[in-house]
């Protein structure tokens, strides 16, 4: 699948319900590590389809294709992999809406979580 990413320099949807900020749908990255010390002021969700590092507890972890990361605004961002290109779907979002619904999931936040895709 050819992939895409868009972030809304005027957000589609923006109330204190819902705001979504970017998507990336597929984005195949080449060799890199992001590193956000700060993070965004939204919530970043993203799903990898290849082993990337991600940050956790302080320290780069290998972590395994289909691992899903949930950052809270503020958190620090870091992933991706030095050595080798990677797929990755994202999404920046926030309000009242998305903080309910990872409230009432109990999904981990800021801690990478394995999934099935």
């Amino acid at each position: 699948m050819r992939g895409f990413k868009h972030f809304f320099q005027v957000p589609p949807f923006h109330s204190p319900d819902f705001t979504l900020r970017g998507i990336g749908v597929q984005e195949h990255m080449p060799p890199s590590i992001i590193d956000r010390p700060i993070g965004t002021g939204d919530h970043l969700l993203m799903l990898f389809y290849d082993e990337v590092w991600v940050e956790t507890d302080g320290r780069p972890v290998r972590r395994p294709p289909a691992t899903l990361m949930i950052w809270t605004p503020g958190k620090r961002q870091y992933y991706g992999d030095a050595a080798r290109p990677y797929n990755h779907t994202w999404i920046h979002c926030d309000g009242r809406f998305i903080r309910d619904v990872l409230r009432a999931t109990h999904l981990p936040l800021n801690k990478p979580l394995t999934v099935q895709i």
